[in-house]
């Protein structure tokens, strides 16, 4: 009542606020009213238009039908009431976009439409406001707005049609069909005139081609001549795809004309050459799809020298796009379910005749013939960071595998990279394959475990091409982390043969005279082996039993190698022998001023050396951290051998909670550039020093007794932590050399003791494993 008295309340700010917050009520009968109201108000007073039309417009797309019908009715009262309204047009789209809406709403949008555009008119000024309002409609569209102008026209046309019974006809009483005539009328008679809106007027004209051809037929002379648009080949190709649609319903009396048009059609296509359009990613994905869609019905095009070349570079070039890559991996999945379905339909038949066997023959063959060709392609596209493109991977594996037309030996290091994949829909997607494999082939896995992980590492550098890559991942229902290749580890686990040599096989990794091993991925293998559970003391005192025996081993040569590179070509080069390693660990007469003095110019070779003495320092940090975490004693693990019986260690074991691996010192030197630098003064000091911090480790671990265990364990704890490399002090020299003598006796025991262990250890060696 108020506003009724004075509608010059709406123009005050507060009122609109709070007119905005009425349409946003919860109260669908709310907001129905609220847009009544308003509307019947701005029609009374037009300058309140610009304070409320992006508010109605807006609900044009509101959750209740009601609403968004009441703002079309608004809409139409609008254009009708103020017929030079500059919004029109963004109005009628808004209108038109409704056309796919629920049923009330669309016919109530036919309605206005039909209102407005689609009635007979005789005045000829009316007549050119409606063809230019379409014309600027039509004109403002994108793509998907054109086929709602499509869907509008052919909804009418449908409408009609229920209405009457028959379709429209020429000749008939039809007030739409006389629209539409009089529409295609004024639109054919006025393209010369109308430069700048000729594409869109033959946009519409096309439109109702599509629709009903028979009304373009007769005005098919005057559009012949924009055939032949020497400026503009969109003009020319939209006049072309009208004549596509209204050739077939020419009458045979006008044969003459459809020989012009025959002439003119061949005189363009030797005219003009194909568009050239260079890496245009959407023409290629659609081409790639319509030859999948090709190969669906000839199999044998994908045995085709060219497509076999074309769908290996897709999917192993790192250059191709991976909408391609994936648009291929879909098409050959098409295809093996096409493959699938004819054969079960086929073998579900009753009765089979000669010529059907035959025929399946030929068919199994080439399909299984292309599966093979192409299965090493797919699982290396495997290795991509887009996670559809593994997805595809995977179910294409799973369905090979189904129907077992290749060998899974080839497949199982790429399902063990599979499994460490940090989406689990693919990860355990590739568990459940890998342990139906282990129960029919319970050897492939451990054969092929070395290469598995291999391919895991390279997959979690392509997931995380920026950072440190490690070998452990968190889950959000358990706070302590698990192994990337942890379910490998559990289905090697049960079988102590398969175990021992696949811990072996890891550990081999970290002795290798190679000295361009790559120190990331021993890390990543020293997380998989932190990470592993282990559930007996057997299965942990043998890994760290062969850890000892690496590094006592290999770390007491590099000390030697280190040492022989001091040595000047002056100074006579002794003989040494390989049981005179403690010699080079148990000096005490080095300090770094001497070790300064005795480097030679060029220190690239003990750089090398040192740099492979992170390997060792690795396995010493990770001995630490299962002996922690596990709390396994060092009296414990020098007391057990792998010959004994297997009993005396199946006890089980727990592991303490919210302890992680984390090896500052090899983390530090992965993330510094280089481990090569020059050869200044900084550099041969951290050199020495790097050089008497691995002795000092070396030291602590060959003086570790079972009598002096607690002492000893907790030094060697303090010096694994340490984040950084300093000189040995003093006092550590001077209680090294009063206990010199006792590092005799002890080093001469521990030989004795890892002489027997090689002894003991000869059947485990990996070759042995494999061939069982």
């Amino acid at each position: 009542m108020i506003i009724e008295t004075d509608i010059s309340l709406l123009t005050k700010h507060e009122v609109q606020t709070g007119i905005n917050h009425t349409f946003l009520d919860l109260s669908a009968s709310v907001r129905e009213v609220t847009a009544e109201l308003i509307g019947k108000f701005i029609l009374k007073q037009p300058e309140l238009i610009d304070n409320f039309y992006d508010t109605l417009s807006a609900r044009i797309l509101d959750t209740s039908v009601s609403v968004r019908k009441r703002i079309i009715r608004f809409f139409y009262d609008l254009c009708i009431t103020f017929s030079d309204f500059p919004k029109k047009t963004d109005i009628y789209m808004k209108i038109m976009r409704r056309i796919n809406d629920e049923e009330s709403v669309q016919r109530l949008v036919m309605e206005v439409f039909l209102n407005i555009w689609f009635t007979p008119c005789n005045n000829k000024s009316v007549l050119l406001q409606k063809v230019t309002s379409i014309i600027n409609t039509v004109g403002s569209c994108d793509e998907l707005n054109l086929d709602s102008f499509q869907k509008l026209v052919c909804s009418l046309c449908k409408s009609q049609m229920n209405k009457t019974g028959s379709e429209i006809k020429e000749g008939t009483e039809n007030s739409l069909f006389l629209a539409f005539k009089q529409l295609i009328q004024h639109l054919v008679k006025n393209l010369p005139k109308c430069n700048a809106n000729v594409i869109t007027s033959l946009r519409i004209l096309l439109i109702f081609s599509q629709i009903e051809p028979q009304l373009i037929v007769e005005y098919a002379r005057i559009l012949q001549p924009y055939l032949n648009s020497n400026h503009n080949t969109k003009i020319t190709s939209i006049t072309a795809q009208i004549f596509k649609q209204i050739v077939p319903v020419i009458p045979q009396k006008k044969l003459p004309f459809l020989y012009e048009l025959e002439e003119d059609l061949m005189k363009l296509i030797l005219k003009h050459d194909h568009v050239v359009v260079a890496n245009n990613e959407d023409i290629q994905l659609n081409t790639v799809k319509a030859i999948g869609s090709l190969c669906l019905r000839h199999n044998e095009f994908l045995l085709n020298s060219a497509l076999k070349e074309f769908y290996h570079c897709a999917l192993i070039s790192e250059e191709i796009s991976f909408s391609i890559k994936l648009s291929v991996l879909k098409n050959i999945e098409m295809y093996i379910v096409e493959v699938n379905n004819i054969n079960v339909a086929t073998h579900g038949s009753k009765v089979l005749t000669e010529e059907d066997l035959k025929r399946i023959e030929v068919s199994s063959g080439v399909a299984t013939s292309t599966i093979q060709y192409y299965v090493k392609d797919i699982l290396q596209s495997y290795l991509h960071s887009n996670f559809q493109i593994r997805q595809v991977t995977v179910r294409l594996i799973q369905m090979i595998l189904q129907q077992g037309v290749t060998h899974p030996v080839q497949i199982v290091p790429y399902l063990i990279c599979m499994s460490s994949d940090t989406e689990t829909v693919v990860s355990n997607s590739a568990d459940k394959q890998l342990l139906e494999i282990n129960r029919t082939y319970p050897g492939y896995i451990k054969a092929k475990s070395s290469l598995g992980l291999k391919l895991s590492y390279q997959l979690q550098k392509r997931l995380h091409s920026i950072g440190m890559i490690r070998g452990f991942k968190i889950n959000s229902t358990n706070e302590h982390p698990l192994a990337m290749n942890g379910f490998l580890y559990s289905l090697l686990r049960g079988f102590k043969q398969q175990r021992r040599s696949f811990i072996l096989n890891i550990l081999k990794q970290f002795d290798e005279d190679d000295m361009n091993f790559s120190l990331s991925y021993l890390l990543y293998l020293a997380d998989n082996l932190a990470y592993f559970i282990y559930t007996t003391q057997e299965e942990l005192l043998f890994l760290i039993h062969h850890i000892d025996r690496i590094v006592a081993y290999s770390g007491g040569c590099i000390l030697k190698s280190f040492k022989q590179g001091l040595k000047t070509e002056d100074q006579e080069i002794s003989n040494y022998s390989t049981t005179s390693e403690a010699s080079f660990i148990d000096k005490e007469d080095e300090n770094e001023t001497v070790l300064l003095e005795q480097l030679p110019d060029n220190i690239s070779s003990l750089q090398r050396c040192l740099t492979a003495s992170q390997r060792f320092l690795l396995l010493l940090l990770l001995k630490q951290y299962l002996k922690q975490i596990y709390g396994v004693t060092d009296y414990k693990s020098q007391q057990y051998c792998p010959m004994d019986s297997t009993k005396l260690y199946e006890k089980p074991i727990n592991r303490r909670k919210h302890l992680k691996f984390d090896p500052k010192p090899i983390i530090n030197q992965l993330e510094q550039e280089s481990l090569l630098r020059s050869s200044d003064a900084n550099e041969r000091k951290r050199l020495v020093h790097q050089y008497l911090y691995f002795k000092q480790l070396m030291l602590e671990y060959d003086s570790t007794d079972p009598d002096t265990e607690t002492n000893e364990n907790r030094s060697t704890s303090d010096c694994l932590t340490t984040n950084h490399i300093s000189q040995p002090s003093e006092l550590k020299r001077k209680q090294s050399r009063d206990s010199g003598q006792q590092k005799v006796k002890i080093n001469k025991r521990r030989r004795k003791r890892q002489k027997f262990s090689y002894s003991c250890n000869e059947d485990y060696d990996t070759e042995e494993f494999d061939s069982e």
